[in-house]
């Protein structure tokens, strides 16, 4: 949906230091994180920040509605890119 520099990591608990490690000798300085807005989803972007964070990378959480994931949002949402654009711009660190 035309959002560039995007990569799965497999899970709520799925991000590790080898991807951080990617991302820091990359020169990544900012992360946006779209977990799923649930109990797991929270759990896993808390832990992904705390890691993102100790290698100085500032993490932003984009929060979709309650209980719902990245896929729900874009299939249910009748502009998806400006949906998600939305979600992002509101992102919180």
């Amino acid at each position: 949906h035309g959002h560039t520099n995007v990569c799965g990591v497999f899970g709520a608990n799925g991000l590790n230091e080898t991807h951080v490690e990617i991302l820091r000798t990359r020169g990544v300085q900012k992360v946006y994180l779209a977990y799923d807005n649930d109990d797991a989803g929270n759990r896993g972007a808390n832990d992904a920040t705390e890691l993102l964070h100790e290698s100085g990378i500032f993490a932003y959480r984009i929060l979709f509605p309650e209980n719902t994931e990245a896929n729900d949002f874009i299939r249910t949402n009748k502009d998806p890119r400006a949906g998600f654009s939305e979600l992002i711009k509101e992102a919180a660190f």
